[in-house]
């Protein structure tokens, strides 16, 4: 694996992930790299190690439990995955700028995990798709809806919107999918 990383319908190509987590060895992300790519125990301690809500995140809602609140991953990895539902959105595999190959790895991921007992249900919310179009008519941008917005759901719009304007054609939406053209002109 290796290479230049490259951009196709918004996506870093899978093959690019880890030369660009291994080529820096002073990057936190090569750390978490050396963690992902072994076991599912390590994942589990990772995900221990991350859970639950921080106080800065406001796409933490309430109901996200608190640290201490999370179950504990280790002990569940070591249960294995008999029983276990697998929803797999199919909206969500399917949009214009995902990735081919990263849907066709959660399905791969979720066919394996059903040979190991757990339960593969591909669920369906025709809806999803229109989804970012909703979410920005009810966040309309207005100062006074920014004003009250935590900084880093008004950055994450402020650079959506500088992409949408200043990013090549593979990878803004808005010159890629014609049904987002109308997102940001409320």
């Amino acid at each position: 694996m290796g290479g230049t990383t490259h951009f196709t319908n918004n996506a870093i190509h899978l093959d690019d992930v880890e030369s660009r987590f291994a080529s820096d060895s002073t990057s936190l992300l090569k750390g978490i790299w050396e963690i992902w790519k072994n076991t599912v125990l390590d994942n589990a301690r990772l995900l221990q190690a991350t859970a639950g809500a921080d106080g800065s995140d406001d796409r933490q809602q309430a109901g996200c439990p608190f640290p201490r609140q999370v179950p504990h991953y280790p002990s569940l990895a070591k249960t294995g995955v008999k029983g276990l539902r697998i929803g797999r959105l199919s909206e969500g595999l399917d949009r214009p700028l995902t990735d081919k190959r990263v849907s066709d790895l959660v399905v791969k991921a979720a066919k394996a995990l059903a040979q190991l007992g757990a339960v593969d249900d591909e669920v369906s919310v025709p809806f999803h798709k229109e989804a970012s179009d909703i979410w920005a008519r009810i966040v309309p941008l207005k100062q006074e809806q920014l004003d009250d917005m935590f900084p880093t759901g008004v950055n994450t719009i402020i650079n959506g919107l500088w992409g949408s304007d200043n990013m090549p054609p593979t990878v803004s939406p808005k010159k890629t999918c014609t049904h987002h053209t109308t997102r940001y002109q409320t």
